[in-house]
């Protein structure tokens, strides 16, 4: 792991607000930076936008920059200290980003939103996949995916939210799924696609 996650990862479980259930270095490293790590495989190559809807501690928003400083970042969260927090981050990480300070489905309600702004949308552990869906997809341009990432249920989610995107002029493609080793053994994830058409 390169000094920059190092850094970010200390910081996070030192943050005065509560970002993550963690109580330490390895379980960040384990549970939140490798899982977001396992997006990279999917992102496009060179500089493309990317969303990070429900971001909390930057997960995997944060994590995807540091190791791909060209995403042109926004991070949207309906905390703002928990994005003042990620802000402060970007001077010692060498890294640059926008923030939101929303909640997605009010965002997506105002007469001034422009739909279809982002190349790429991701999500993870905000909400159940329909309403991620419902959230997420407004934000992507043409030709661009909705990656939601999702724990062991996931299958069951997908086939909940079967027809949603299709309402939005977007399809779903086959999911990636990985595994992630952890301390008490490992376990099995996927990231849900939705390509807009």
């Amino acid at each position: 792991m390169n000094d920059q996650l190092q850094l970010y990862a200390r910081r996070v479980l030192e943050a005065p607000m509560n970002l993550t259930s963690a109580k330490n270095i390895e379980t960040i490293v384990t549970r939140h930076i490798n899982d977001s790590l396992a997006l990279l495989p999917l992102l496009p190559d060179g500089a493309f936008s990317l969303l990070d809807v429900g971001t909390g501690g930057g997960f995997p928003g944060m994590v995807l920059k540091i190791v791909r400083p060209e995403i042109e970042l926004t991070l949207l969260d309906s905390t703002k200290k928990k994005l003042d927090f990620l802000m402060d981050l970007c001077a010692p990480l060498q890294i640059g980003l926008s923030t939101w300070h929303w909640r997605a489905e009010e965002l997506i309600r105002q007469p001034w939103f422009k739909p279809g702004t982002f190349d790429i949308a991701t999500a993870r552990a905000v909400a159940d996949l329909p309403t991620l869906c419902k959230w997420c997809l407004p934000f992507v341009k043409p030709g661009g995916k909705f990656l939601a990432m999702k724990g062991s249920r996931w299958a069951d989610e997908l086939e909940t939210a079967r027809g949603i995107p299709e309402k939005y002029g977007a399809r779903w493609l086959e999911p990636y799924e990985y595994t992630l080793p952890l301390p008490d053994g490992q376990a099995k994830f996927a990231v849900c696609i939705a390509e807009m058409g």
